[in-house]
């Protein structure tokens, strides 16, 4: 299969969401085509894609269907999967608020449900689905009030062994370092103390391989 064109990957862009925009059902075809090598070398995980990446496009190949004639025929086709918005959420000692209320807002649409008893969300998104909005969880039953409110970025999740995918994880696990800016600063090199002095590691604040491994096993991506 020929490369079509090469595509450079946007802020809040996914594979699924590439894949889609160039009318292929799914984004495997994309991800292990061989011109693709170098870039699954280099992201290993196809769920964490980074802004400027290059991406080769495959030609699309036209199916052919003979049928006789003067039949009635059904044909079925596959549509494109959707994306899922899946979260963990856990606190300082492990706490999974299995069970809490959340609301999704996204644009105008609005999902409501339980935290589940491994402490996720997982909501299936339509593909015209806005990627930007707020997570409400209620944890307090004596109030009808969101407890805690978060801003959500679907598909802004950069690599973990970049500047800014080290900056966002670290703030969502409880360690601030401020705005994702992708440049180290005092508060990312701050953040990252504190997070190697609770993981018993060389505390000099530089986010090297082995702080990156500590904080994708913990993180979990």
């Amino acid at each position: 299969m020929a490369v079509k064109e090469v595509h450079t990957v946007e802020q809040g862009e996914t594979l699924s969401s590439i894949a889609r925009d160039y009318g292929f059902q799914k984004y495997e075809t994309i991800y292990f085509h061989e011109s693709n090598e170098e870039f699954r070398n280099l992201r290993y995980d196809p769920n964490l894609i980074y802004p400027g990446d290059k991406i080769n496009i495959p030609e699309k190949k036209p199916k052919t269907i003979k049928l006789p004639t003067n039949k009635a025929h059904q044909l079925v086709v596959s549509l494109p999967p959707k994306d899922r918005f899946i979260l963990k959420l856990t606190d300082s000692e492990d706490n999974r608020w299995s069970g809490a209320p959340y609301k999704l807002i996204l644009g105008s649409i609005e999902e409501e449900g339980t935290v589940s008893a491994m402490g996720k969300i997982t909501v299936e998104m339509e593909n015209d689905t806005p990627r930007e909005g707020e997570l409400h969880l209620y944890l307090d039953e004596e109030t009808d009030e969101a407890t805690h409110v978060f801003d959500v970025l679907i598909g802004h999740l950069d690599p973990f062994d970049t500047i800014s995918g080290i900056q966002a994880r670290l703030n969502l696990l409880g360690y601030p370092c401020g705005e994702v800016t992708g440049e180290i600063n005092e508060e990312t090199e701050s953040a990252v103390r504190a997070f190697q002095i609770e993981q018993s590691l060389t505390v000099d604040g530089d986010p090297g391989p082995l702080t990156q491994d500590k904080l994708y096993r913990i993180y979990g991506f």
